[in-house]
């Protein structure tokens, strides 16, 4: 196994990656259909007004660790590695946070407090993980959180929501 390194330009790289094993890593442990990583991507940008990506899954792993990979690009390039566990809703967010923030902050870090920020929103809307959760694991590992994560923030007006809504529940013999 690939044992990652500090990399001074990405100094939260490797203390994010503790907060996010520490909620247990279960957003890696299934594969979601492309469907549904499909509708996830499509919603994220659509509630940002940002371009969408386009999303492949690999057979070939480009690290033995890896569970995916953003390239920006026109057009971007999100990659899933089924085999380890990146077909995963929780792991195509922290691909589709990079995103989000190199269509806001082209020059931010990968893993810097912008890119944080917006993580932590996407989780918490499609619930990996509670907010407050989040922000608590972050202040032990020393991970900072920007603070403009909403649409709103970033002039984006009227966003679609992040989940769709939830289905009318009809009685049996109700007129719904």
């Amino acid at each position: 196994m690939t044992v990652a390194r500090f990399d001074s330009s990405d100094p939260q790289k490797l203390d994010l990656y503790r907060v996010e094993a520490k909620f247990g890593g279960s957003y890696r442990d299934h594969n979601t259909p492309r469907r549904r990583l499909l509708e996830v991507l499509k919603r994220v940008c659509d509630h940002y007004g940002a371009d969408y990506p386009n999303l492949r899954l690999a057979r070939r792993l480009r690290h033995p660790d890896a569970a995916g990979d953003y390239s920006a690009g026109h057009p971007a390039l999100i990659t899933l590695y089924p085999a380890n566990g990146g077909a995963s809703v929780g792991c195509l967010l922290h691909e589709v946070a990079h995103h989000v923030t190199q269509w806001f902050y082209p020059d931010a870090q990968n893993h810097g407090p912008e890119f944080v920020g917006f993580l932590m929103y996407l989780y918490h809307h499609h619930r990996i993980i509670d907010r407050e959760s989040f922000q608590r694991l972050c202040q032990k590992e020393g991970v900072y959180i920007g603070r403009r994560y909403r649409p709103s923030q970033h002039g984006v007006r009227g966003a679609p929501p992040l989940r769709p809504p939830k289905a009318k529940r009809v009685v049996p013999g109700s007129f719904a």
